[in-house]
């Protein structure tokens, strides 16, 4: 029963491996394909800020993800 279990379960995560990749390729090949414009539209949001200074290194620090 045990070995069974372990079967399925290594299967299962091979299976996952593959889906996985298929979807990386899938991916990869739309970002190929696509024009990405980053509009830097959280730029002018920073300016609420006080102590932001579009001068100089800034440091952000939020949940946002940075692109560049």
């Amino acid at each position: 029963m045990r070995l069974k279990s372990l079967f399925n379960l290594v299967v299962v995560m091979l299976l996952l491996t593959s889906c996985e990749q298929d979807i990386n390729k899938k991916a990869d090949v739309i970002h190929r394909e696509i024009i990405s414009i980053d509009t830097h539209t959280d730029t002018p949001l920073n300016f609420l800020e006080e102590d932001f200074d579009i001068g100089k290194w800034n440091n952000f620090d939020s949940t946002y993800t940075r692109i560049d």
